[in-house]
């Protein structure tokens, strides 16, 4: 068993992150390793093997979590006397005061939509992180060195989005978002309905995502963090929608005018939280709502953070 410490100058919500990459060395083979790590007292991967049998590319795993110590111990623990783990890298940094809080969370589920308190209290693991409507962006492009995907490989119905992409660099308002929340970048880009799609411009439709997740009959809570910025209206209160979680009603009649401070341009985001189910795919959706004109009927979004 093996373990590092570091000394916080503050407590609060931290990123932890791991580098794996497996290679032979001195008689042992990395991918052999099973092993557990806790950080903060808390146990974040359990029985972990760093398998490449299919990619020779290295595993990143993020960790969000509560630090309320000024001493966070990170410890790795074989699974049994003879193992063994290890990490190529570890990196520890603050987040910002307000990425996670306790209160807002729109708990999605069967029985409807309710509140969800103390998210700040859960450990969030990082399953992906997706720039909609644009391009990979990399650590250098993100001021919390992060990594965000297109979204192409997710989409469903590929033919009902369109992407857009605005010149402007987005109107950011206290109380709203920041770019410690997500990049320019992710807020510059978006996919909308695709309304010059005649083939489906006659029904009413939505623009889906499916997202792979752990499954195996273990309900897992996930947070999902929808990302908006209005760059296709041409003025205000003209853009409403749905969003739609594994098929549930998440959020009726969005109005990002109302949400940014009646500011076009205007970075926002919504927390939902919603158990996982045995299909091992969160599924989300954005729809026209019941508001929209037929003129005016669209819906986008601009970027998504899944955690575990």
């Amino acid at each position: 068993m093996g373990s590092y410490r570091f000394i916080l100058k503050q407590n609060g919500t931290f990123f932890v992150r791991f580098h794996f990459f497996s290679f032979k060395a001195r008689g042992f083979d990395l991918k052999d390793a099973n092993f557990s790590v806790i950080v903060g007292g808390k146990l974040v991967l359990n029985n972990f093997n760093v398998n490449f049998k299919h990619s020779n590319n290295a595993i990143i795993k993020e960790f969000i979590l509560k630090v309320e110590s000024n001493l966070l111990e990170i410890v790795f623990r074989p699974v049994n006397d003879s193992g063994f783990g290890f990490v190529n890298g570890v990196e520890v940094f603050s987040a910002p005061e307000d990425f996670v809080v306790d209160y807002g969370a729109r708990f999605v589920g069967p029985f409807g939509v309710k509140e969800y308190k103390n998210l700040s209290y859960n450990v969030l693991e990082t399953i992906h992180r997706i720039n909609v409507g644009g391009m990979k962006l990399t650590p250098f492009n993100d001021t919390l060195w992060r990594t965000w995907i297109p979204d192409k490989d997710f989409l469903v119905f590929k033919e009902a989005a369109k992407t857009v992409v605005s010149t402007h660099t987005p109107d950011y308002q206290k109380g709203g978002a920041t770019r410690e929340i997500a990049p320019d970048s992710v807020y510059m880009t978006a996919q909308e309905m695709n309304r010059d799609n005649q083939s489906i411009l006659a029904s009413r439709f939505n623009i889906t995502w499916n997202f792979t997740v752990a499954s195996g009959g273990v309900r897992v809570r996930h947070l999902v963090r929808l990302h908006f910025c209005d760059i296709v209206s041409p003025a205000l209160n003209l853009l409403y929608f749905d969003v739609y979680i594994n098929g549930y009603s998440a959020y009726k009649d969005v109005d990002l005018s109302s949400l940014t401070f009646h500011m076009l341009g205007t970075p926002v985001y919504v927390d939902f939280v919603v158990d996982s189910d045995d299909s091992g795919v969160i599924q989300i959706s954005v729809g026209p709502s019941d508001l929209s004109s037929s003129m005016r009927m669209n819906a986008i979004l601009n970027g998504l953070l899944l955690t575990a």
